[in-house]
């Protein structure tokens, strides 16, 4: 929830400022949803094995994501965004 208001409330915000404190305050409410979804991954993989594999996809995909992400589209990010 706090991630989807305050990426909300970023949309609409006109101040630098305030978009910076609420892009941090969505971080943060994006950090909260990875225990979460941690102990999905635990309950629908019983098998030690299979378990330590999901863990390593889950963890490998999202730094490769984001790795790619900001290559690509390094113009896009909101730091540029900003200092414009």
């Amino acid at each position: 929830m706090i991630l989807a208001l305050t990426h909300l409330g970023g949309g609409f915000v006109r101040q630098k400022i305030a978009l910076l404190i609420l892009r941090a305050l969505g971080g943060i409410g994006g950090a909260l949803t990875i225990p979460s979804a941690l102990s999905m991954i635990v309950a629908l993989f019983p098998d030690q094995r299979s378990q330590g594999r999901a863990i390593a996809i889950f963890g490998g995909t999202g730094g490769v994501g984001n790795g790619e992400f900001c290559l690509r589209y390094k113009e896009l990010t909101i730091f540029t965004l900003i200092s414009r």
